[in-house]
């Protein structure tokens, strides 16, 4: 299990850590041009290059805490981090109806997901069981604030929009 899981996360590492360098450095016109890269239409630059920030900071924190033994409980929060941003991009994947691309996100949410429980909760976990319970309900907690927090911003918006004209 410890195996599959280091194999997983250092997939998942090298994917995150070259989709996380490209949104950093390539245009976000060009990263629209790429097959399945029309969801940068939907997003400001600095918000891609945030969502690069957040990649390239996850695919570190899958390898480097447990491989240096320092902070490894590190490893199943960035995994979380990863299955929240993949959660993000399914929902953008749904709201573009674009279902082809949607397939490689819910793979890559699953195959985090996995790095995510086998870390907190596995047989090979980092954490005490009860801590990392403790831990995934408050980032659950945390999650769930911001989306009531997104979904009345674009309830307002639409609510908003209703009443103009345009």
């Amino acid at each position: 299990m410890n195996l599959s899981l280091w194999i997983v996360a250092g997939l998942l590492a090298v994917v995150y850590l070259l989709s996380g360098i490209a949104k950093l450095i390539v245009p976000k016109e060009k990263l629209a041009a790429f097959p399945g890269g029309g969801w940068v239409e939907d997003f400001s630059a600095g918000s891609v290059k945030a969502i690069g920030v957040l990649e390239v900071l996850a695919a570190v924190g899958l390898i480097l805490p447990a491989a240096l033994d320092i902070a490894p409980v590190l490893v199943p929060l960035a995994a979380l981090g990863l299955v929240l941003i993949m959660v993000g991009a399914v929902i953008t994947r749904l709201r573009r109806h674009e279902p082809k691309p949607m397939v490689a996100d819910l793979a890559y949410l699953a195959l985090a997901g996995f790095v995510a429980w086998g870390r907190f909760f596995g047989p090979e976990s980092f954490t005490d069981p009860q801590d990392g319970i403790l831990l995934f309900s408050g980032l659950l907690l945390i999650f769930a604030a911001f989306v009531f927090l997104w979904f009345v911003g674009t309830l307002h918006g639409v609510l908003r929009g209703a009443g103009n004209p345009r």
